[in-house]
């Protein structure tokens, strides 16, 4: 039988050109130009929040990221990810963000503050806080403005970093609180609370995700993907060969 082996430069090599984790660089984001512009301008303003939908695997989580990342200027500690599940709500949502907040290391290696939070289950993170990060559970939209209002003032005072940027991935397989979800948004933008959200989730337009809330919309930019066409998926193997 003949043996297989792959040479370690060349699996390095394979390893820098494609990945199968989402993107997080322009350089790397093929065709999608306009519509990372797009998500970037629309948070310009902190308190704005961006959804990005589309069909599964056309790339909403890589662009989410690289958008976060150019609006943290590459600074890691700034990036939060949160991923929901079926028959999780609005409190739930906001209890977890907060407590991401205010359980941030800040002597935490930069590469390792990404917080990954499973809304099914305990919240865990790339480094494990000291305990201290109590959050209660909101039971109004006051309260839950209260509760992230003040998980951002502890971040700002511990990360000395001024505005975080919160990824909320799978959008679409919350089940309950949709319009709930846009009367949270539009008092976060109507504050101008400073953080800024970027929503991804299966669907074909924004009413699909928040029902049809009258207000929420002017606080949101909809980034909506198509498949990305052959030109980029062309340019992704030349750039790789």
């Amino acid at each position: 039988m003949t043996e297989i082996f792959i040479d370690d430069e060349f699996e390095t090599q394979l390893k820098e050109a494609f990945s199968t984790s989402p993107l997080n660089s322009p350089l790397m984001l093929k065709g999608r130009t306009r519509e990372l512009e797009r998500a970037v301008f629309g948070l310009a303003t902190a308190g704005k929040a961006t959804f990005v939908v589309g069909d599964r695997g056309v790339g909403k989580t890589s662009l989410a990221h690289t958008c976060a990342t150019i609006l943290s200027n590459g600074e890691r500690r700034t990036i939060f990810e949160l991923s929901c599940e079926k028959s999780q709500e609005l409190y739930r949502v906001v209890r977890e963000m907060s407590r991401a907040l205010v359980n941030y290391d800040p002597l935490a290696n930069p590469a390792q503050t990404s917080f990954s939070i499973n809304l099914g289950g305990i919240a865990t993170y790339d480094r494990k806080g000291d305990g201290s990060g109590a959050v209660p559970l909101p039971e109004s939209i006051n309260g839950a403005l209260q509760i992230l209002t003040s998980a951002l003032e502890r971040w700002r005072a511990k990360s000395g970093f001024e505005t975080p940027v919160v990824i909320v991935d799978e959008f679409d397989r919350l089940e309950k609180d949709k319009e709930l979800f846009g009367d949270f948004i539009k008092q976060v933008g109507d504050r101008a609370i400073p953080i800024r959200l970027i929503f991804c989730g299966v669907a074909r337009e924004l009413s699909e995700l928040l029902g049809s809330h009258p207000s929420a919309p002017r606080h949101i930019t909809t980034v909506a993907l198509d498949r990305l066409g052959w030109d980029a998926r062309m340019q992704i193997v030349a750039d790789a060969a």
